[in-house]
């Protein structure tokens, strides 16, 4: 038996990522699907402020998953996700916390395989 339903949709592959990362919380502001620059983003981690309200050289971390399909490569979703990032200008959601040091990742998943890219 599978655990899921429909586990081959990126909504799947966000929410397990997403959950990975709750962890994270006690450094971490962790957001998900929030609207930013011209979009949404996938997922967005900001630093939590520590005394005295500095990052300390923490960075934000950008995280934008695509799926593959039978008609798309891993490394054709994967960048359409840089694509996404740059033009849509995610980064706006950082500067509001003054956080100009970001990763931005790229995700492409494909059933059990998968790439990924820091761009």
């Amino acid at each position: 038996a599978h655990d899921t339903k429909e586990p081959d949709t990126e909504n799947f592959y966000h929410a397990l990522v997403l959950g990975m990362l709750s962890k994270l919380d006690a450094e971490y502001i962790l957001k998900s699907n929030q609207e930013a620059g011209y979009g949404r983003y996938d997922i967005c981690l900001i630093p939590k402020y520590q005394f005295p309200r500095r990052y300390y050289g923490q960075k934000g971390i950008l995280i934008e998953l695509k799926l593959a399909n039978r008609k798309t490569s891993l490394s054709a979703a994967l960048k359409a996700a840089e694509l996404q990032i740059n033009e849509n200008r995610y980064e706006a959601d950082f500067q509001q916390y003054g956080i100009t040091d970001i990763f931005r990742i790229c995700i492409a998943v494909k059933g059990k395989r998968f790439e990924i890219k820091e761009i």
